[in-house]
C-alpha cells in the first residue's frame, strides 16, 4: 500500500513539475570496502556511514533542478510533454526495468555473516561457522586515482619550476666558486714568484695553501699546478725538518762493546719514525723490484750498514730520468728496523707520499745549503724543477695511493 501511495505522489510531482524535495530520492554509493551505502537524499548535504567498515561518505542533497543529459534529477522540465512522459514512465515501467527497491523488499546486500529478523526486519549478525576462516577486510586504495589527485598539472608545473630554479641556482654558485678560484690562483701565483725572488719564506705557506685549494677546485693537472703542489710539499718538509741527526741517533744505541742495546734501540726508533730528513745522493732502482729505489749512501754505524729504501713513485721516476745524478730531496721516515745480527744492515723505509724534490734556491738556504759560487748545485736544482714540471706529479700521487691501499689489504690478510 505504501509503495502505491509513493507512486501516486511521484506521478503527481511529475505532472506538476515540482522539485524533488516533494518526493523521496534514494541514493546508492559504493564504499571503498565494497559495501553499498543506501538511503534517502535530503534537502541539504549529509554524511552516511558505512555499516561494514565505518567510513563516512559525503552525500549530495537532492537535485531540485531539471535533469540534463549529463546530470540526473527527479525534477522534470517545464514543458507539458516532458511531464506527461515522466508520469507515464512512473505508471508503466519499461520492459526489463526492475522496480525500485522499497522498504518491504528484502535487501540482498547484507554484510557477510548476517541474517534478517522475521519480526523486526533488521539485520542480525550470526556466529561464524566453526570451520570458517576470519577475513580481514581492508579498504581498497585506488593508486591511479590517488596519483592523479596528488600529481595534478599545477603541482607538476610548480615542481618543474622549483627544480629549474634550484638547478640554475646551483650552477650559478658553482660558476662563482670557479671564478673565485681562478682569481685566487692568479693572485697567489704572482705573489709566490715575488716571495721566492725576495726571499720571503714566511709568506709561502699561506700563498701555497691558497694556490693548492684553487688547483683542487679547478681540477688543474698541468705543469704550473704540479710546480705549486711540489713547492707546497717541500715548504712543509722544510718547516717540519727534524733537528735529529740520523747517524748520531743510530750511534747512541750501541754500547761501548759495540753491541746494540734493546732499550736504546726502541727509544731511537720511536724518535726517528715520522721525522723529515734531507738527503743528497743518487738513487738506484732495485734489481728485483722495479717499483722500489735505494739511496746510494756509503754510510755505516759501528760497522753496520744503513740501507734506505722507498716505494715512492716520484723517486722511482727520478731514478730513471735523473740517473747517476745526486738528487736533493726531503722525505719522512716511515719505519726503522735495527740489524738482527752483527754485520747486518739497518733498514730504513721512507714514506712514498711524503717525498718532495727541492727546486728553489730559497729552500736550499733554509736547509743550510747555499748556491752562491756553486753552479753545479744550482744546475741540479734547475734540472729537478724541469723534471717536476714534466713528471706528471698527480698521476704519481695516485700510484702511491694505490700502493698504500694494496699494502694495507695485504697486511689485513696476514
Amino acid at each position: 500500500m505504501a509503495s502505491f501511495l509513493d507512486k501516486i505522489q511521484r506521478v503527481k510531482s511529475r505532472l506538476l513539475g515540482t522539485a524533488a524535495a516533494d518526493i523521496p530520492t534514494p541514493f546508492e554509493l559504493r564504499c571503498h570496502c565494497g559495501h553499498r551505502i543506501t538511503g534517502i537524499r535530503q534537502s541539504s548535504a549529509q554524511q552516511s556511514t558505512c555499516g561494514q567498515c565505518g567510513e563516512a561518505r559525503f552525500v549530495l542533497p537532492a537535485n531540485v533542478y531539471p535533469a540534463t543529459r549529463s546530470v540526473k534529477s527527479e525534477a522534470v522540465g517545464q514543458e507539458v510533454s516532458e511531464r506527461l512522459a515522466a508520469a507515464a514512465r512512473e505508471l508503466l515501467p519499461a520492459a526489463g526495468e526492475l522496480p525500485a527497491r522499497t522498504a518491504e523488499s528484502p535487501a540482498n546486500d547484507q554484510p557477510h555473516g548476517a541474517e534478517t529478523d522475521s519480526q523486526t526486519g533488521r539485520s542480525v549478525p550470526t556466529e561464524p561457522a566453526a570451520d570458517s576462516k576470519p577475513r580481514l577486510n581492508l579498504p581498497q586504495i585506488d593508486l591511479k586515482r590517488t596519483a592523479k589527485r596528488t600529481f595534478t598539472p599545477f603541482r607538476l608545473i610548480m615542481l618543474g619550476a622549483l627544480l629549474a630554479i634550484a638547478g640554475t641556482g646551483g650552477w650559478l654558485i658553482h660558476q662563482q666558486k670557479l671564478e673565485s678560484a681562478r682569481q685566487n690562483w692568479r693572485a697567489a701565483t704572482d705573489e709566490i714568484e715575488v716571495a721566492l725572488e725576495k726571499g720571503r719564506f714566511d709568506d709561502l705557506p699561506g700563498l701555497l695553501d691558497t694556490a693548492s685549494q684553487a688547483v683542487r677546485i679547478l681540477d688543474r693537472r698541468d705543469a704550473d699546478a704540479a710546480t705549486v703542489v711540489n713547492l707546497k710539499n717541500q715548504t712543509e718538509a722544510v718547516q717540519r725538518l727534524s733537528s735529529l741527526d740520523l747517524i748520531s741517533e743510530l750511534e747512541r744505541v750501541y754500547s761501548a762493546a759495540g753491541r746494540v742495546q734493546t732499550d736504546d734501540v726502541e727509544a731511537s726508533v720511536a724518535l726517528l719514525t715520522g721525522t723529515f730528513q734531507i738527503f743528497d745522493c743518487p738513487l738506484k732502482i732495485m734489481g728485483d723490484r722495479s717499483d722500489r729505489v735505494r739511496l746510494i749512501l756509503p754510510i755505516a754505524v759501528n760497522g753496520d750498514g744503513i740501507r734506505i729504501e722507498s716505494e715512492s713513485a716520484l723517486l722511482v721516476l727520478a731514478a730513471q730520468k735523473l740517473s747517476n745524478i745526486s738528487i736533493v730531496f726531503a722525505a719522512k721516515i716511515l719505519s726503522c728496523r735495527p740489524p738482527e745480527a752483527s754485520g747486518e744492515d739497518w733498514i730504513i723505509e721512507l714514506d712514498g707520499r711524503d717525498c718532495s724534490l727541492i727546486t728553489t734556491a730559497l729552500h736550499l738556504e733554509k736547509l743550510g745549503l747555499s748556491v752562491d759560487n756553486n753552479s753545479a748545485l744550482l744546475q741540479r736544482i734547475e734540472g729537478q724543477r724541469s723534471f717536476i714540471e714534466n713528471a706528471g706529479l698527480f698521476e704519481l700521487e695516485e700510484i702511491d695511493l694505490l700502493r698504500i691501499q694494496q699494502r694495507t689489504e695485504r697486511e689485513k690478510q696476514l
